[in-house]
C-alpha cells in the first residue's frame, strides 16, 4: 500500500528525473491513493444519495436522491459509473490491463445503450500515447495523440478530418508541487486554466479554476485530517472572499460517508451521503 511518504518520494522524482520515467500527475497520484483506500477496505461498490435541506422543514428532507452508483475491482479500480437524473441515466464502463492501466471505456446514454467507446494504447513505460474513440456503430470518430516535454503532457484530440477538437497540456512544477492544466477549444484559444497545489506530503491543499467560458474564478483551499482525509473544502472567489464551504466525515477505513455543502452564511445546501458493499 503506498503512503505519504511514498507520496512524498514520488513527487521529488518528478523534481529531479524526467528523461526515462513515466510522466505520472500528482492528479494521477490522488488517484491512485483513492485507489489503495478502496483496495485495503475491500469496496465493492458505493452509492451516493443527496439529500436537500428544506426550510418548511427546518431539516434535510427525508427521502434522498439517488445520484450515483460506483462499481470496482478487487484493485480499488473503478469498473463502472451510472449516473442517475430526473428521468434518465448514463453509464461509464472501464477496462484494465495486467498493469491496471485503462485500456477501454465505454460510455451508455441511456444506460443500458452503448453511445461510444475509447481504445487507449502505452508506451512500453506506462505513459499514454494515443486514444481512438468510436461511435456506436464502431466507426472511428475522435483520434487523441499525447506529446511529452521535460515536465509537460500535451494531448491533442483531431476529428476524422483532422480538424482540433479539443487540447489540454498538463505541466508540473519544477520548485514546488504543483500541477497545472490548460484546456484548448476547437479554435486553439485557451478556455479553462486550473492550478492544483500540495503540500510536502503530497496532500493536495488548494484547486484554482478560471474558466472563461463560464467567467468563474474559484478558489478551493482543503483542511485535512491526521490521515490526510479532506474534512472541509472552502471556496472562495478572486477576490478571497467565501462563496460557500463543504464539510465531511469518514469511517476508520478513510471511506467517505458523509459530506454537507453549506452557504457562505453557514446555512445548510445539500447533504451527499455514502453506502458502501464490500468484498
Amino acid at each position: 500500500m503506498k503512503n505519504n511518504f511514498i507520496i512524498a518520494l514520488l513527487l521529488i522524482i518528478h523534481y529531479n528525473s524526467f528523461s526515462q520515467k513515466a510522466f505520472v500527475p500528482y492528479t494521477d497520484i490522488d488517484r491512485q491513493n483513492q485507489e489503495d483506500i478502496y483496495e485495503k477496505a475491500g469496496v465493492k461498490s458505493c452509492k451516493m444519495t443527496i439529500f436537500e435541506y428544506k426550510l418548511k422543514l427546518q431539516d434535510f428532507e427525508p427521502d434522498g436522491r439517488l445520484a450515483d452508483i460506483y462499481q470496482y475491482d478487487e484493485n480499488g479500480q473503478m469498473t463502472e459509473k451510472t449516473a442517475y437524473f430526473a428521468n434518465a441515466s448514463k453509464k461509464e464502463k472501464y477496462v484494465y490491463n495486467q498493469d491496471m492501466k485503462i485500456v477501454q471505456k465505454e460510455n451508455y446514454l441511456p444506460a443500458s445503450v452503448l453511445k461510444s467507446k475509447e481504445i487507449f494504447a502505452y508506451k512500453d513505460n506506462g505513459d499514454i500515447i494515443q486514444s481512438t474513440k468510436f461511435n456506436h456503430k464502431n466507426t472511428i470518430i475522435a483520434t487523441t495523440k499525447y506529446e511529452y516535454g521535460e515536465r509537460t503532457r500535451t494531448q491533442i484530440t483531431r476529428d476524422t478530418l483532422d480538424k482540433l477538437k479539443s487540447k489540454m497540456e498538463i505541466r508540473l512544477g519544477v520548485n514546488g508541487a504543483i500541477e497545472e492544466h490548460f484546456l484548448y477549444n476547437w479554435k486553439d484559444e485557451m478556455y479553462k486554466h486550473e492550478i492544483i497545489e500540495y503540500n510536502e506530503l503530497g496532500q493536495k491543499i488548494k484547486w484554482t479554476i478560471i474558466d472563461k467560458s463560464f467567467n468563474q474564478h474559484n478558489i478551493s483551499e482543503y483542511d485535512l485530517d491526521e490521515k490526510g482525509n479532506i474534512v472541509k473544502e472552502n471556496v472562495f472567489n478572486k477576490d478571497g472572499e467565501l462563496k460557500r464551504y463543504t464539510e465531511s466525515k469518514y469511517d476508520d477505513h478513510q471511506l467517505i460517508t458523509e459530506s454537507i455543502l453549506f452557504s457562505k452564511d453557514g446555512a445548510p445546501r445539500t447533504k451527499y451521503v455514502y453506502e458502501y458493499e464490500f468484498y
